[in-house]
């Protein structure tokens, strides 16, 4: 009925801005060493290229006592919670969705904070309950964290600091994403942390089992995509996802006054670049 009209799918959370150019400009300089000898690289490490892994460490970790060797750079976080199967979609694949069962021991938690789509997210109190739980009954909390950089810097937890309230990472599993940081959907890239401390109850090391899924099923990140995140680690990369998120923000509250302008309940619009407006009737 309306041939020409633009329809935008709210299905998937696309971005719409362009690539910062520190990353785009990496990103063309790796492409371009791949058509000379010196620059050719084919596959990589499936964990990812040690220097990205140790900039990831560095940059959004800091003290926390996380290493390169805990980090695995991925295809983007969805694919790594995937292969820790995860989430409905995969739990339906694999026949896993049987109604609930109160008293059956949970042997892996997936908790996404801030939430996708409802931007809510936990306290530093609720995380402390969580992994109470978890150490309580031996369950590996995987934690999604791929809108962590919404949260602004006052709120609690701080960016990307599930691993640090002590420590979580002997039950924890973070799995991250440069995709909605850096309009990076495109070339999708991100990183799960398995840290060394997290065992399963026979004292096998969780690390080590995944990194055999991933060498079974993986051939490693692309080695440009790889090129443009390395400087999304750099300080001129992070102040450029600042931006980039800030950019969303704004449009976020754009929309949410306007709305309320209207009269209309608009809920959401904190923590994540989402916004649900209730139509009366």
């Amino acid at each position: 009925m309306y041939p020409d009209a633009r329809v935008i799918s709210l299905g998937i959370g696309d971005t719409t801005e362009p690539i910062p150019e520190v990353m785009t400009s990496a990103i063309a300089e790796r492409s371009r060493a791949l058509s000379i000898g010196d620059g050719y690289s084919g596959y990589g490490a499936e964990q990812g290229e040690k220097q990205l892994s140790v900039a990831i460490a560095s940059s959004f970790y800091g003290n926390l006592g996380i290493e390169e060797g805990d980090i695995f750079v991925s295809d983007g976080a969805k694919c790594d919670i995937s292969r820790l199967q995860a989430y409905v979609d995969s739990s339906v694949i694999m026949g896993q969705t049987r109604l609930f069962q109160k008293d059956v021991e949970t042997d892996i938690i997936f908790f996404c904070s801030p939430n996708n789509p409802t931007g809510a997210t936990a306290t530093r109190e609720q995380l402390t309950k969580l992994v109470k739980f978890a150490k309580r009954n031996g369950s590996i909390v995987v934690y999604d964290s791929a809108y962590a950089m919404y949260i602004p810097d006052d709120s609690p937890p701080p960016y990307l600091k599930f691993l640090e309230l002590k420590r979580y990472d002997d039950v924890a599993i973070e799995t991250a994403s440069f995709s909605k940081h850096a309009e990076f959907t495109g070339v999708p890239l991100g990183w799960t942390v398995v840290p060394k401390e997290l065992l399963f109850c026979d004292g096998f090391p969780v690390a080590m089992d995944f990194n055999h899924t991933v060498c079974t099923c993986f051939n490693g990140a692309s080695n440009i995509a790889q090129a443009g995140d390395l400087a999304c680690s750099s300080l001129e990369g992070l102040e450029a996802m600042r931006q980039v998120v800030g950019f969303y923000k704004e449009n976020t509250d754009i929309i949410v006054d306007t709305f309320k302008s209207f009269g209309f309940s608009v809920y959401g619009g904190k923590n994540a670049p989402y916004v649900r407006v209730h139509f009366p009737g």
